[in-house]
């Protein structure tokens, strides 16, 4: 059996955690096993138990720069040190600041050295100049050929390696029966929520931060509702940016028509609970959570920003950011209606067109696998 160090992981269950996790669950644990390299501030991270429980070791050995400047890299070295089954880093990152890890296994001629870009735009509004000098050092350190460059869509392979690099995407593959949709748990979900079966349920869900623009989804459903009053918009998720949400939606008096659910692990039941998916991000490397949506019958207005990759269905509609809130409003009826007539047919063609673009997790999970095994044993 042979060890693959990941990295990526917090407390958030968010699309890397996700997409980490459906490879894990799916690939041959015989053969490759994953172990979790996470930050020594945290107590739990997201999938905590079930990694555990399918045979993975959390190594809470990362420490920042500004901690421990000239030993932090000595903690992760330790660990390739004391256990030789570890045979290579899959980094999963949505920004090239910290490459460590993955330095250290070239060091130590580890065969396996993944730089995976799961993302396309900075997540900070205004990054400073030593982090932005970091990145570009670190975008010149990964463009050697000692490297495996990987991505979630061309866009953030482009965005992280440069477009003269060479490239794999590795499709944010989902299991499609998990995410069908579900008649039952559509009455369930609505009733917990306290929401009539002819309320308009629109939802959300990712991290509540910058990239997401969560105050124009907020404005976007504000202007929706003026002349759709039966409707509620649902966010589930966590972030930097939850109380300013919670401070516009105090200020816009719609406390009674914006829910806050925090982290939830049975997402699958709400999608098949909405009526619409809102996501109008400012950048994404893919957003799996529109793949999920897709496969559960879900319409998803988006905007212009999120890769391509994503338009596998004619379930996705996408919007300028320029465009005035009525426009975006407008196009939430469109596709409630589109979205209520695909629910009442025969669902083979959506999962056919997501399995035939990449999206079917046990064929990615064995792609990948054959590219791990591919570079330990030579072959």
């Amino acid at each position: 059996m042979y060890r693959i160090l990941q990295t990526g992981f917090t407390a958030n269950y968010g699309g890397v955690e996700a997409v980490v996790m459906n490879w894990y669950r799916n690939i041959d644990r015989d053969k490759i096993q994953f172990d979790f390299l996470v930050s020594h501030k945290l107590d739990k991270i997201a999938y905590e138990d079930e990694i555990l429980s399918l045979g993975g070791y959390i190594y809470r050995e990362y420490y920042g720069r500004k901690e421990k400047p000239f030993t932090a890299s000595k903690y992760i070295d330790k660990i390739f040190k004391n256990d030789s089954s570890i045979v290579g880093v899959h980094m999963n990152l949505n920004t090239i600041e910290y490459i460590t890890p993955l330095t250290l296994a070239a060091r130590r001629n580890l065969p396996v050295r993944i730089v995976h870009s799961h993302n396309s735009g900075n997540l900070n509004r205004k990054e400073k100049p030593e982090t932005r000098a970091m990145q570009l050092l670190n975008k010149h350190i990964v463009q050697s050929n000692q490297y495996l460059k990987f991505g979630c869509s061309q866009m953030a392979c482009d965005f992280m390696f440069g477009k003269k690099c060479e490239t794999q995407v590795i499709h944010n593959a989902i299991d499609l029966d998990r995410f069908a949709y579900d008649s039952t748990a559509r009455k369930r979900i609505r009733h917990e929520l306290g929401v009539t079966p002819e309320t308009t349920l629109l939802g959300f869900v990712g991290r509540l931060q910058y990239q997401k623009n969560p105050i124009f989804m907020l404005k976007v459903f504000e202007t929706y509702l003026h002349s759709n009053f039966d409707a509620v918009l649902v966010m589930i998720g966590a972030g930097a940016m939850e109380d300013e949400c919670k401070q516009y939606v105090e200020q816009h008096s719609l406390k009674e028509r914006v829910l806050f659910l925090g982290m939830k692990s049975n997402v699958a039941d709400y999608y098949s609970a909405f009526d619409l998916f809102l996501f109008p991000s400012l950048f994404e490397g893919l957003g799996v959570v529109l793949i999920e949506g897709q496969a559960c019958a879900l319409p998803c207005l988006i905007s212009e920003n999120i890769p391509e990759d994503v338009d596998l269905t004619d379930l996705v509609l996408r919007k300028s950011l320029n465009s005035p809130l009525r426009e975006w409003a407008v196009s939430i009826d469109l596709m409630v209606k589109r979205g209520k007539y695909a629910r009442t047919m025969d669902m083979t063609g959506i999962r056919s067109s997501l399995e035939a673009a990449g999206y079917s997790i046990p064929k990615e999970a064995k792609r990948l696998q054959e590219i791990y095994i591919k570079f330990i044993e030579g072959k």
